[in-house]
């Protein structure tokens, strides 16, 4: 009789989770028989839980907010979780801690050596985050969050994991001191920006880790930057609902690189799944081909269920004129197909659900700048001549 594991994501609140069905799409493609349920857990219910899990499942994640709160009741750690002072994976039946997170990031292979990373947030993924651009060769990692306090406390900590570390590599910065740090020279910008915040995750969609204007300043310092190392500028933002955050609409339209959450959550699913199933089953292709496949599958599956509503504008140009009717029309039934549905044409809509995306119907990008000419009233700034191409070009942004 063929084994049925059992296994679950232990978090509050869990709302629409995508992790029951990577995990399933994971035990399919291996062969194997197992369920994933949903544990919405209140923090006055976790003592009674926790040995409950221990004994009944096979393994189980963690998520906010109690990545922290268990380390309590796991006798062992795994380096990685060491390493994060965070876990997401349990083995129950070695009652072992690890942290797929870690892999999750390292997995997006975002060019950190030599280079300066502002990392936007204090909590458990900001531990990852930082974790994986130090060991990467960073050359200086500066943290910023709300709270002042938790930001240097947040890279005291760090230090005290990790003790080679230079401190001269690891800043808490205050809003002045990120303020002075946006006006500085261009070569002294960040140029890999990493948000652990939910700032933008649906359905607040217009939220942004940092004041518009001044993550702008970032934005354009950063590219500056770039263009005179000629190593591109990247974003991460660990949310992937939308699939396109607002930051990183802005940051597309500046010309960086950009990275969702997905990859890193589908990543550490397949990381998580090779310590409870073993690597015979979880094999170097299995892996590969979800991680080419199921990233869109699952881009795809959120824009049916949560969409925010794109307001689509047209730019003041020489060509805003010839952006006709059935131009509109064209665009609107290519995006359609993609499933993009819930758009409207129209000035700039605040509603906190929207993401306005601006057209420049004739303008051709310059070679090898991006868009780069984003408007002050808007989110994405999308250069096409045709409708065919603003639409590959849009979807391509929200990875569908």
């Amino acid at each position: 009789m063929t084994r049925q594991y059992r296994f679950a994501l232990l978090g509050h609140p869990l709302g629409h989770s995508l992790s029951p069905q990577i995990h399933q799409a994971i035990y399919q493609a291996a062969g194997v028989k197992a369920v994933y349920d949903l544990l919405d857990t209140p923090e006055a219910q976790l003592p009674l839980r926790l040995p409950q899990l221990l004994e009944t499942l096979d393994g189980f994640n963690i998520t906010i907010p109690y990545k922290e709160k268990v380390l309590d009741w796991l006798p062992t750690l795994d380096a990685s979780a060491q390493a994060c002072g965070a876990v997401n994976t349990v083995a129950c039946a070695a009652r072992r801690g690890y942290n797929t997170d870690i892999i999750g990031v390292r997995s997006l292979g975002l060019p950190y050596r030599d280079r300066e990373v502002l990392l936007l947030g204090s909590g458990g993924a900001a531990r990852v985050m930082a974790q994986a651009a130090l060991e990467a060769g960073c050359r200086r990692l500066s943290v910023w969050s709300r709270h002042p306090e938790r930001s240097r406390q947040f890279c005291a900590e760090l230090l005290r994991r990790q003790p080679q570390t230079d401190p001269a590599r690891v800043r808490a910065l205050e809003q002045a001191q990120l303020q002075a740090w946006a006006a500085a020279r261009p070569e002294l910008q960040p140029t890999v920006l990493l948000n652990a915040t939910p700032a933008g995750m649906w359905p607040d969609c217009r939220a942004l880790p940092l004041p518009e204007a001044l993550l702008r300043q970032l934005l354009a310092g950063g590219r500056l930057a770039s263009d005179h190392s000629l190593r591109p500028p990247v974003v991460f933002d660990a949310i992937y609902n939308p699939t396109a955050t607002r930051l990183l609409l802005l940051a597309a339209s500046y010309g960086w690189a950009i990275h969702n959450g997905l990859q890193m959550l589908l990543s550490q699913a397949l990381e998580a799944c090779g310590i409870w199933l073993g690597p015979e089953r979880i094999t170097p292709q299995l892996r590969l081909t979800l991680q080419q496949t199921l990233p869109s599958r699952l881009a795809a599956d959120l824009w049916r269920r949560q969409p925010p509503r794109l307001v689509l504008s047209v730019g003041s140009g020489s060509g805003a004129g010839s952006l006709t009717p059935a131009w509109r029309q064209a665009l609107s039934r290519l995006l359609a197909q993609k499933g993009i549905n819930r758009l409207t044409w129209g000035p700039a809509d605040l509603a906190p659900d929207c993401l306005s995306l601006r057209l420049d119907p004739l303008a051709a990008p310059q070679a090898g700048r991006g868009e780069r000419q984003s408007s002050q009233g808007a989110d994405f700034y999308c250069q096409a001549s045709q409708p065919e191409s603003a639409a590959v070009r849009i979807a391509e942004v929200f990875g569908l």
